[in-house]
């Protein structure tokens, strides 16, 4: 009956604790001056092994205690409570004595072998109130130990998300790869863990699409690298897009195909605007067709915000060997026509006037002869000039 009173007793205590302790008189005030558990404390107070860690095959567990500054003569009453792992309480025991010093030990102890407690291993604890009959409940301790063989703590993990900004770009995580699709992907990795993470310097698209590492979201640049977990983090890897100019023309050489980030302005360039075809014939570069335009020989700019490709137009026509044979023959012909108009002009003006003999008679016989004749025909005398 005077342990049931002492328990509603105690039970209403500890619901007014603060303002109960706040009524505790400081002078003469009894105190806990020192407490602890162990394996064993015989009728005298006489403790053994003392310790915090009881197997499920110790008989029991003990909590000793010494309370100072007792009134001698005045009655008290002393409260354990025992609490499983839980923090649910077990099992209560209580003592009620006189003081015969100001200086008294006291102990308590709680059945493992054979009870509840040796099949809930864990960390228990046992809670120490006092009082003096009449007075307020105080609390003197509450002291932690275990019972049987407790799992290691789990570790902390945090959650870590890796990340890309390209879906079609993959990144290795811990030797296992994986698609950007899969992305972004959260692992709860134990507290200063390691773990690795690799991306790729260069990765194909579509034609004529690329995609450049530029660095990792904490701005670190290492393609490979070794992380620590100390927090929730993100990790994106982040690529830039690159997009391929390709320039074609059939004759000379030309510059400015390679790879371009998105949005930057391109050009294509020729390095000559004339090739021989033959004799006579030469290609001359007309205009930049395709995703280029412009009639010099380097275009206008491009813009590259897709695969773009600028091809040089070409004309065949006759080269300046052509004209100036085409010159020569025109003058020869001019001087040729000239010539032959004063040559026609020179005989029509000569045509007017008598045309001089051409024969002449002998002076032997009077036989017409030539000219140039040296001998007549007719009667073989020398002719005379």
């Amino acid at each position: 009956m005077q342990k049931c009173k002492f328990l509603a007793f105690l039970l209403l205590s500890t619901l007014i604790l603060p303002i109960a302790l706040s009524t505790i008189p400081e002078v003469n005030a009894v105190r806990v001056s020192e407490y602890f558990t162990c394996k064993f404390v015989d009728s005298t107070g006489r403790w053994e092994k003392k310790t915090s860690e009881f197997e499920t095959t110790d008989i029991a567990v003990y909590v000793w205690c010494q309370l100072v500054d007792l009134e001698i003569g005045t009655d008290y009453e002393l409260a354990w409570i025992w609490r499983n792992p839980n923090n649910v309480e077990y099992e209560t025991t209580t003592f009620a004595f006189t003081a015969i010093g100001n200086t008294e030990a006291f102990w308590a102890w709680m059945y493992i072998q054979g009870r509840a407690p040796e099949k809930q291993p864990g960390e228990w604890n046992c809670e120490f109130y006092y009082r003096w009959v009449g007075g307020p409940t105080a609390f003197g301790f509450k002291v932690p130990f275990t019972i049987g063989k407790l799992a290691p703590p789990k570790p902390a993990t945090y959650p870590v998300t890796i990340d890309v900004n390209q879906k079609k770009v993959s990144i290795t995580i811990d030797g296992m790869t994986y698609g950007g699709s899969d992305m972004p992907k959260t692992f709860n990795w134990e507290k200063d863990s390691s773990h690795s993470i690799a991306a790729k310097e260069t990765v194909p698209g579509e034609e004529g699409i690329r995609y450049v590492f530029e660095s990792w979201s904490d701005g670190n640049t290492a393609l490979s690298r070794t992380i620590t977990v100390v927090g929730p983090t993100t990790y994106t890897a982040n690529y830039k897009t690159q997009y391929h100019l390709t320039v074609t023309s059939d004759y000379g050489n030309v510059e400015g195909e390679e790879w371009y980030d998105e949005g930057s302005k391109a050009y294509a360039i020729l390095d000559r605007s004339k090739v021989e075809a033959d004799f006579l014939q030469e290609y001359v570069f007309k205009e930049w067709s395709g995703d280029a335009s412009g009639k010099a020989l380097k275009s206008n700019a491009i813009k590259m915000d897709g695969p773009k490709e600028a091809v040089a137009v070409w004309e065949k026509q006759f080269s300046m060997t052509f004209y100036s044979i085409i010159i020569v023959i025109a003058a020869v012909v001019l001087v040729g026509a000239v010539v032959s108009l004063r040559m026609r002009k020179k005989a029509k003006k000569e045509a007017g006037k008598p045309l001089p003999p051409t024969t002449y008679p002998c002076p032997q016989c009077g036989t017409q002869v030539k000219l140039e004749d040296i001998f007549c025909p007719s009667c073989g005398k020398p002719l005379k000039k």
